[in-house]
């Protein structure tokens, strides 16, 4: 099974790797889960590279009885923690947003309120770009190598990717 999701990796291995940490953190209905991959040897198991991945699940948007402005916080915490004090923060948006189940990603690209031209008239604001790659089938490229291509010419500190 392909995934982007490095808690979806971990799920496919029988017993979490030495060089993981993994800690969920039960949130109402859903959950923030955070990975972190410390070692080369276990980045190689799980696929992905050496880092910090933070997984946030939430309920169906629909659902009234679900309080999504605690996971809101909860998660827009979880990231403050991850950021680097400075720099330009990149939000990348993954997805097709003409298929709906897939779009949340685009959509959220562009309910970012994006800084980084801004900044000699408002120095005080931290630098925030934003992008929606779309998916191969519809730019022939992988998003990834358009993150990357961006995210080098911009020289993002970090990278935020909701997918």
């Amino acid at each position: 099974m392909r995934t982007d999701l490095a808690a979806e990796c971990l799920q496919q291995s029988e017993h979490l790797p030495d060089g993981v940490v993994c800690h969920r953190q039960p949130l109402g209905t859903g959950a923030v889960e955070l990975v972190e991959i410390v070692s080369n040897e276990a980045a190689e198991k799980i696929g992905k590279p050496k880092g910090v991945y933070v997984t946030v699940e939430l309920p169906p948007f629909w659902d009234e009885s679900a309080d999504t402005a605690d996971f809101a916080e909860a998660a827009a915490e979880g990231l403050k923690q991850l950021l680097p004090s400075e720099g330009t923060v990149l939000v990348v948006g993954l997805g097709n947003r003409h298929i709906t189940p897939d779009a949340l990603g685009p959509y959220t690209a562009e309910q970012i309120l994006v800084t980084r031209h801004m900044e000699s008239v408002f120095p005080q604001l931290r630098r925030v770009a934003s992008i929606a790659p779309n998916v191969l089938g519809k730019t022939g490229m992988e998003a990834v190598e358009t993150v990357q291509a961006v995210a080098e010419e911009i020289q993002a500190a970090a990278v935020i990717v909701v997918d």
